[in-house]
């Protein structure tokens, strides 16, 4: 069974591995700035499966709007709810954050997955993408 912890434990070595299974310019991304990426995140949430780093999602936040990025599952795990479960997470906790909107740039041309989270194309902009959550 597919277990989703939402936490900042997320290990930089582990999200570089899921980096290079989902080809995600991975030989761009060292451990020392991936350290620091999970850092400033305000919110992370990783999906594990049997302890292995099976999806992850980030949460930055400005003090007025929080901004979605790098909503990345494994091949072998998608289509099995788990960037679903990790988009109610965050936009969740965007809500705690009491951000009065959420924003993301979807460059996978899957702005279907998105909208079905309400959020919406920023014409004239393709692939910018804002949710308003107040």
């Amino acid at each position: 069974m597919l277990k989703i912890q939402y936490s900042g434990e997320v290990k930089a070595i582990d999200l570089n591995k899921l980096f290079t299974k989902c080809n995600w310019e991975a030989s761009q991304r060292s451990l020392a700035r991936t350290e620091q990426y999970l850092r400033t995140a305000a919110k992370l949430v990783g999906a594990f499966y049997d302890g292995e780093l099976v999806g992850f999602g980030r949460l930055g936040f400005d003090g007025y709007v929080a901004t979605l990025s790098d909503i990345i599952v494994n091949p072998s795990f998608r289509r099995r709810k788990v960037a679903s479960n990790m988009m109610t997470e965050l936009i969740d906790q965007a809500r705690q954050l009491d951000a009065i909107a959420v924003s993301l740039l979807d460059q996978s041309s899957i702005e279907g997955f998105y909208e079905q989270f309400g959020f919406k194309v920023v014409n004239p902009c393709p692939g910018l993408m804002f949710k308003s959550i107040m």
